[in-house]
């Protein structure tokens, strides 16, 4: 029997993993995968913070490097810039930079013709400060700049200022000899601009602060603090910067310590804007012109602006008014108590203003006493004498006024005070006019200005009455030819005295001046030939004259200028009166028994000229002669602001007085009833 054996099939092989080895086989796959991830992750991490920790570390290095060089071209560290151009402050406005806190530091640098390392750069000079910009311009002052360090949105920056300068042909205080190589920056978005020329230079970012420290010296150990940087010559910085990469924190912190070379060079004064002159309070005259203001701001490149300020009002800007002196053309009365002042600005300062100044006008000036000279005041009457006084009408004419005395007796000679320089006649002229002791006194005011006392008693003498017309002023002067023997007075003594002229002013007076000599003294014998019809007047007049004693001279209607009582040494002509044909006078009443003398006299009356000078004329005789009478009343208009006395003359041909006062009055004193001449009585009225 015969068997076969069946082999058993043939088993078919798969590729992959079974689900049961994938269960085994997977876990064991990702945690090899997340090993090597984690060790790629750690890796790199490690990679970008060392690289950053070096970037850091080489900014910083960089960044003091950078630092040090400035630090060792520095002349000074600063406390602060002060204000600043727009946008060049703090705040890219004009807020000052200050070391007084952190992350600052400010250095005084010198300006350079070209980069500080180039081996050919000069330094900047200003020009004519003291010498012009060729070989001694070594020797003027050199230009500054200021280095600012400063930490702003987690960076560090330097920013660069500048100062206004120009390199004008015609130098100013800030003309430079040429320009600086360095120029002013600003924050980022500002450059270019009209202030900017280029931006800041943000020399590390990720800077959590910068500090600064200041020595006397380099070997010093004593922190001097913010406040001693100006002294300091050795300065400390350290800057830290932190950053997060790759979930490390990297951290710098690095320092450098360097000395300026540039100790020898003196640092500049800084100059605040400031008025070295203020301008002054002014007390003029109300006919005086070109009147001024001045003011002088300590920066010549400040703008300037007058303003005005009228009582009651508001301080207003004058158009136009923008010069360090301000000018008023004329004056008036009413301006007195304006007030003035003038605002000046710059860029870096802003806007200052000056004391203010306060204009006086007055219709008198005061006459500054000389020698021991005062104001004499009679504690008996009820309105006091005015002070010694000045003044010059709108029509030109000088008058003076008040009351002086002297502490010690009166000396040929002596200077009561000196006039301004267009109040000054042409030549010396010779006024007589009343002292104590109920006499004539004599008054000289020379051409220098000087009023001097020729015969005067110490307890007073009046200044009333005296009137000329200037040298200053424009009047043709018409000179005076002689007769009987009469001619100008030219010895050298007191001299050089004015020659015998007139002229005849606004108004129409005539204003006589002169001194003669030498010719007939009878009564009625004529001086001149030569004053026109028009310039004499229609009746004859007194006037009270100076010769070598208390004298008179006569204005008559044919001859002119005629002798009354004088002696042959010298004669005064110096005068004022109206000539014929003047329709301009008002009749006085006469009191306490006065009357007119009409006998080729003329009727008494009183009359104003437009530039407000009062006249009297007349003759009067048979009243009362009590001191103090008063013989006729002025109305409101015609008064004087303050009691007047005056010289007059009195029969027989003799000196008098009369006093004019505030309410009008007008009092005779030391007369008699025989008669009183109210010629050539003259005064400003003020009320």
């Amino acid at each position: 029997m015969r068997y076969s054996l069946n082999k058993p099939p043939v088993r078919q092989s798969s590729a992959g993993f079974t689900l049961i080895e994938m269960l085994i086989v997977a876990p064991i796959v990702v945690l090899a995968l997340g090993g090597f991830i984690a060790l790629m992750v750690t890796m790199v991490g490690n990679v970008l913070t060392t690289r950053d920790q070096t970037n850091m570390t080489f900014e910083g290095q960089d960044t003091l490097n950078r630092v040090e060089d400035d630090i060792r071209l520095a002349a000074q560290f600063l406390t602060t810039t002060g204000t600043l151009v727009s946008p060049q402050g703090s705040n890219d406005a004009t807020a000052a930079f200050t070391n007084s806190t952190s992350n600052t530091l400010i250095l005084n640098t010198l300006a350079t013709t070209k980069n500080p390392a180039d081996s050919t750069r000069e330094l900047v000079y200003y020009k004519n400060q003291p010498y012009d910009c060729g070989t001694q311009k070594v020797f003027n002052q050199v230009m500054f700049n200021k280095v600012i360090y400063y930490v702003k949105n987690g960076s560090l920056w330097r920013r660069t200022i500048v100062p206004t300068y120009n390199t004008n042909a015609t130098a100013d205080a800030e003309t430079a000899c040429s320009a600086p190589w360095q120029q002013n920056s600003c924050s980022p978005g500002y450059a270019p601009a009209t202030r900017c020329q280029t931006n800041d230079i943000e020399l590390m970012k990720n800077v959590s602060s910068l500090n600064v420290e200041y020595y006397s010296s380099s070997s010093s150990t004593t922190n001097l603090g913010a406040s001693g940087a100006p002294t300091a010559t050795t300065v400390k910085v350290s800057v830290v910067g932190n950053k997060n990469t790759a979930g490390h924190t990297v951290a710098t912190s690095l320092s450098t310590r360097a000395t300026r070379l540039n100790i020898s060079v003196d640092p500049p004064t800084v100059i605040p804007l400031q008025f070295t002159q203020n301008p002054a309070d002014q007390s003029v005259i109300y006919t005086d012109t070109n009147v001024q203001f001045s003011a002088t701001p300590s920066l010549a490149r400040a703008t300037l602006q007058w303003e005005r300020l009228v009582p009651a009002g508001s301080w207003t800007p004058i158009a136009g008014a923008t010069s360090a002196t301000y000018t008023l053309p004329t004056v008036t009365t009413s301006m007195s108590g304006y007030q003035y002042r003038v605002k000046a600005t710059t860029p870096e300062d802003g806007t200052i203003t000056s004391d203010p100044a306060t204009l006086t006008v007055s219709i008198w000036g005061k006459i500054n006493y000389l020698d021991d000279f005062s104001d004499f005041q009679n504690p008996l009457t009820s309105t006091g004498y005015p002070t010694a006084g000045y003044t010059k009408t709108s029509a030109g004419v000088v008058l003076l006024r008040g009351m002086v005395k002297k502490a010690t007796p009166v000396t040929q000679g002596d200077v009561i005070g000196v006039l301004p320089s267009n109040y000054r006649p042409s030549g010396t002229l010779i006024f007589q006019t009343s002292t104590n002791n109920n006499v004539a006194s004599r008054v000289d005011i020379y051409a220098n200005g000087e009023i001097r006392l020729i015969t005067a008693d110490a307890g007073w003498t009046s200044l009333e009455g005296i009137s000329f017309i200037p040298s200053s002023t424009s009047y043709t002067r018409n000179a005076l030819t002689f007769a009987n023997s009469w001619n100008n007075y030219t010895a050298v003594y007191g001299g050089p005295w004015a020659n015998a002229s007139y002229v005849i002013d606004s108004v129409g007076r005539v204003n006589v001046q002169g001194l003669v000599t030498g010719g007939i003294t009878t009564n009625g014998t004529q001086i001149v030939n030569n004053i026109p019809a028009a310039a004499r007047v229609d009746l004859y007049m007194h006037v009270p004259a100076s010769s070598n004693s208390p004298s008179l001279l006569g204005i008559d209607p044919n001859l002119g200028i005629v002798a009354k009582t004088s002696t042959n040494g010298y004669l005064s002509l110096n005068t004022m009166y109206h000539p014929t044909g003047y329709s301009g006078w008002q009749p006085m009443t006469l009191l306490a028994g006065w009357q007119a003398d009409t006998n080729g006299f003329s009727t008494p009356g009183y009359t104003k000229g437009s530039d407000n000078i009062v006249r009297m004329k007349g003759l009067i005789r048979n009243g009362t002669t009590t001191n103090g009478t008063v013989v006729f009343t002025l109305p409101a208009g015609y008064r004087p602001s303050q009691r007047t006395l005056t010289t007059a003359t009195c029969n027989p041909n003799v000196w008098c007085r009369m006093d004019v006062l505030t309410n009008g009055n007008v009092e005779l004193y030391l007369t008699n009833s025989g008669w009183t001449s109210l010629d050539a009585i003259t005064f400003l009225a003020e009320q």
